[in-house]
């Protein structure tokens, strides 16, 4: 069963994705490391960092980047973003999306997990102290300070023999004797503020993916196959997080919906009572139908029409608006996902 709900989500990926090739890449590699977005000056080995014609730069294994006043934003294994600040530098240590490790030589990192399975691994290096992330949450590292921080989630740091795990809003210097401090994560910054809208736009760019594979027809992909993927958004020119089942509520109160799950927001069926939805056995409580608005032709006001596939005729303007959905429309969406 495994092996065919993934099969069936790489068919699904092709069928929607066949149109727009032309835009580039389509699906993320098997690799860590793709730069999503770049915003000021930022330098791969020394050279400057340019996207053209949708084409998007890899951080190969041994490749140091570099921000000055510039940030950007990485994408590691799948569902897993990297955004580093200004006057950052980082050095990738391997690009396996099951095993990836990266080192963080300076300014300041946040990490953002969506995924975290057995299969896949990530690990933050800072001197010699590493930190695995053991489950989906928010995270952060400081090279200037020497400290890491969990904001939302699970991690292990370990040094020298010491080792500690770190969970929601707690924190620990990464040099000395390990102790976990407790802090408050909506203390946010610069990067954490530029981080919170790169994932308002993400979520964004998400919905019209979902959509439009909910659309192609190829919904049935999401049976059996516990995984998201990366895909790229043509309207929106950048590539975006699509669980296979249910949703993802990130940290920042930003909503990724699988296929199946957009398609039961975007066309709720009123519920009256105790009742289920037909569609996925979701009680009209779960479903959050009331933070939904309906357009006339009694669709959600999140997308009114979707396209059925991915095309070179597709503008930018096919995106969603920023407004269309509300943060507690996104928690009723998936059954814990």
């Amino acid at each position: 069963m495994l092996k065919v709900g993934r099969w069936a989500w790489l068919v699904a990926v092709a069928v929607v994705l066949s149109a727009g090739a032309a835009y580039g890449q389509s699906v993320v590699s098997a690799q860590a490391g793709l730069i999503n977005y770049i915003e000021g000056k930022v330098t791969l080995n020394g050279n400057d960092v340019e996207r053209k014609a949708g084409l998007y730069p890899q951080v190969k294994e041994g490749n140091v980047l570099k921000t000055e006043e510039g940030r950007v934003e990485l994408l590691l294994n799948p569902g897993t973003f990297l955004r580093l600040g200004e006057n950052g530098s980082l050095r990738m240590i391997t690009t396996r999306l099951i095993d990836t490790r990266l080192e963080v030589l300076s300014g300041s990192a946040l990490v953002e997990c969506a995924e975290a399975s057995r299969d896949n691994s990530v690990t933050l290096v800072y001197k010699d102290a590493t930190v695995t992330l053991r489950k989906r949450g928010l995270y952060r590292l400081d090279a200037g300070t020497g400290q890491f921080s969990v904001l939302d989630g699970e991690a292990v740091v370990a040094s020298s023999g010491q080792q500690i795990t770190l969970k929601d809003n707690r924190r620990t210097n990464l040099a000395g004797v390990f102790a976990a401090e407790k802090f408050n994560s909506k203390d946010g910054d610069t990067l954490y503020r530029w981080s919170r809208r790169r994932s308002e736009y993400l979520a964004m760019a998400n919905i019209s993916m979902a959509r439009s594979i909910q659309t192609s027809g190829a919904s049935g992909w999401s049976y059996g196959y516990m995984a998201g993927g990366w895909l790229w958004n043509p309207w929106m020119n950048l590539f975006t997080y699509v669980p296979i089942n249910g949703y993802y509520y990130s940290p920042f109160g930003c909503t990724y919906y699988s296929p199946r799950t957009v398609y039961v927001v975007t066309n709720p069926r009123p519920q009256t009572g105790g009742g289920s939805d037909w569609r996925t056995g979701w009680t009209a409580s779960q479903l959050g139908y009331s933070t939904v608005h309906h357009t006339s032709a009694g669709t959600s006001g999140i997308i009114a029409s979707g396209p059925a596939a991915v095309s070179n005729s597709a503008p930018a303007a096919s995106a969603p608006p920023a407004s269309g959905v509300s943060r507690d429309s996104g928690r009723a969406g998936g059954a814990g996902r």
